[in-house]
């Protein structure tokens, strides 16, 4: 019932979230233009993680906070593909970031985050095809949970469930 309910109030969020994708699901995308969305993803991230993570009722739910972090991955693949240390340090920060002022919102937020990383899957395969990469050279960001995808979708769908048993989410 109460993932019903985020899915619905987050549907516009997932659809802006991957409207970008286009040129690499139609397999038109160049090692550049990829290089870009890493970038534009990491100034999004990076900000968003660190507003996350910082939230302290968010600690108190079992998420395994550490493993869902993505700047790390995107950090990796930028390096493998030739961005600098110093170029990462001057990219552009998102400044208007989502609300986040209640466990409710930070869960519905990670609710895209996690989403985005099932079809992250869809994208590593056809940034395969494209660009020939791999895990260990430039998609680790898309192939972030590898095998342990669906064992952490479903924790942090029981996680909502447990914490919504508790909290009254509207």
């Amino acid at each position: 019932m109460i993932l019903t309910k985020i899915r619905e109030k987050t549907l516009n969020f997932h659809d802006d979230f991957t409207s970008w994708a286009a040129n690499i699901l139609n397999g038109t995308i160049s090692l550049e233009q990829y290089k870009f969305v890493l970038k534009t993803f990491y100034g999004f991230y990076y900000p968003l993680e660190e507003k996350i993570y910082s939230l302290e009722e968010i600690n108190d739910l079992e998420l395994s906070l550490e493993r869902r972090r993505k700047t790390k991955l995107l950090v990796k693949d930028m390096k493998v593909l030739g961005i600098t240390q110093d170029e990462i340090d001057s990219i552009k920060m998102c400044s208007s970031l989502p609300d986040l002022n209640n466990t409710a919102k930070v869960l519905g937020c990670m609710y895209v985050i996690e989403g985005a990383t099932l079809g992250g899957q869809i994208i590593a395969k056809k940034l395969n095809e494209t660009l020939n990469l791999e895990q260990d050279n430039g998609c680790a960001f898309f192939n972030s949970y590898n095998e342990d995808l669906r064992p952490l979708w479903k924790e942090f769908c029981y996680s909502i469930n447990k914490y919504s048993e508790y909290t009254q989410i509207e």
